[in-house]
């Protein structure tokens, strides 16, 4: 997400794409517990990753927001013995994008 906010970077069309693309669609983001959209209420230590590193107004914490604010976001325990029911099995590698820290699932 930070190579989206950088033109100047050979990899900010690709970074900047899919973030479009996730912005304009029912996809759900998730996050481990703790998740609040506001940084000063947050302690989930995925989403503290995204308020660290990248910059105010920037595309990555656009797509958090829209994501909290249209009730986009899935919240996930943080110790994981199995993974929840829709995240099991073949179907999950069709429907879904694993990104570092992050999974997007993928609407149908």
């Amino acid at each position: 997400m930070m190579h989206a906010e950088n033109t100047e970077n050979n990899q900010h069309d690709d970074s900047a794409a899919p973030i479009g693309e996730l912005r304009d669609s029912t996809t759900a983001l998730c996050f481990d517990e703790g998740f609040a959209a506001e940084e000063q209420d947050n302690l989930s230590a995925i989403a503290s990753e995204y308020f660290n590193r990248l910059p105010p107004g920037s595309l990555g914490l656009m797509l958090v927001q829209e994501a909290a604010e249209s009730e986009r976001i899935v919240v996930l325990p943080k110790t994981v013995t199995a993974l929840p029911a829709p995240f099991v099995g073949p179907a999950v590698m069709k429907s879904a994008v694993f990104l570092p820290g992050c999974l997007f699932r993928l609407a149908a």
